[in-house]
């Protein structure tokens, strides 16, 4: 997956902003993982919401700084439902 610069989402759909976590698990083939709140909620994170000025995947253990917002993504495998973290950026 190449570097992103994406815009942000819009102010509206962002649920909640500066948010820290852990990286639990981060599938680069697939381009997506999750993240551990520090609430302890599991936070799916997909690779378009990831901030980097170069290509570093995410490693499980990592610190990560995020925002919460609004997913149309149905929850399963044990993420929160309705949410996906984005804005995504190594702490």
């Amino acid at each position: 997956m190449p570097p992103t610069t994406k815009p942000r989402p819009r102010a509206e759909s962002v649920l909640e902003q500066g948010l820290q976590g852990t990286v639990k698990f981060y599938n680069q083939q697939k381009g997506w993982g999750c993240v551990i709140a520090d609430d302890g909620r599991e936070i799916y994170v997909n690779w378009r919401h990831v901030i980097t000025q170069e290509f570093k995947p995410l490693e499980p253990g990592i610190r990560v700084r995020f925002d919460v917002a609004h997913s149309d993504r149905p929850s399963g495998a044990g993420f929160a439902p309705g949410v996906c973290a984005v804005n995504v950026e190594k702490d």
